[in-house]
Parts: structure tokens; sequence; C-alpha cells
């Protein structure tokens, strides 16, 4: 009995392909048509049709969202640590979005990081540590370098941050005999 309705099953949707689809982008998405011959085209939010047999639709959010990255870079003094930072963003051109980047997440979170390294990486630990207590140039420095990494990409940056900070051991394995903690003698 299950091989007959698995047959009728993937009949249906084969053949559901050859119809045009209906769909609803939400108010809080965007999203482009990737059609035959190279053409892309913009979807707004709503009603919208599509061809599933010669195009291809991505959507993604464009409001007020925030990722949180991580990573470890050494201070101007040498002194390792590992940085979070909060970048709080919207997407305000879904173009280049969805069409300059072969993954928005990826992209994102990378070129997220990029504002920070300057920041952290021209500065030594202590004065990191008073300027995130006493002032704002670091936020500030971390705001403009997510800023302008991201805008190529249609995003715009409303804040960045660093969340969390503090030092940190590299342990490193790779290669013959290095066992052993980065910058120790028996590694």
């Amino acid at each position: 009995m299950t091989a007959p309705l698995q047959f009728l099953n993937d009949f249906f949707t084969w053949a559901v392909t050859y119809f045009p689809n209906l769909e609803l982008m939400q108010a809080n998405y965007g999203g482009v048509r990737f059609l035959p011959g190279g053409k892309v085209k913009e979807i707004k939010p709503g009603l919208y049709m599509y061809w599933p047999l010669t195009t291809t639709v991505q959507e993604i959010q464009i409001k007020r969202q925030s990722i949180e990255v991580q990573q470890e870079l050494t201070t101007k003094d040498g002194v390792t640590v590992m940085v979070k930072t909060v970048i709080v963003f919207t997407v305000e051109d879904v173009m280049k979005a969805l069409v300059e980047t072969a993954d928005f997440d990826d992209t994102t979170e990378e070129m997220g990081q990029k504002g920070t390294v300057h920041a952290v990486m021209s500065r030594e630990f202590d004065q990191i540590l008073m300027d995130m207590v006493d002032s704002n140039d670091v936020r500030n420095e971390v705001t403009r370098g997510a800023r302008s990494a991201l805008l190529p990409f249609g995003v715009k940056v409303e804040d960045a941050f660093i969340s969390s900070f503090g030092t940190t051991r590299i342990f490193s394995h790779a290669g013959e005999g290095a066992l052993g903690f980065a910058g120790s003698e028996d590694g």
C-alpha cells in the first residue's frame, strides 16, 4: 500500500513544478527571484507568483536583527584575547545581500569580525579594559569598522560593541612535537 501512495506523492510533487506557485512574502522579509538567463528580480513583501520549474526564490529577514561573533586576537602588547562582538543591523539592499554573497549569514559574520580587529590589535590590553568602562572609543571604532565592512553587502549597521572580552590561551596541535600552549617552551 505504501508504494502506490509514494508514487502518487512523487508524481504530484513533480507535477506541481509545472504550475505557478502563489506565495506570500511577510512584511519583515525581502527576497529575490533568480530567473533563466541570469536575470534577477527583487521581491517586495506581499503576494508574488513564480514558476518553480524555471525560477529559484530566496528570502531574507530585513528588519532589525543582531548576531554575536567570536574571535581570538592579540592586543598591541602581545596579550591573546577572546573577543565576542554583538552587531545590530538591518538589511537595506536585498539584491546586494542575496546576489553579492554566496551565503549571507557567513558573510555577515566574517565581515562583522573585521570591524573588531583594528580596535583590539591597535591597543594594549589595559587600555581596552579602561576604555570599555570610561569611554566609547573602542565601541565607536568597532561600529565604524563593521559599518564599512558590511555596507557593500546591503547591510546597515546600527551598533556594534564588544560584549565579552578576556585573556585566553591558544592550544596548538599542528606539526610534529607541537603539542602544548602557544608561546610555551615545550610547544
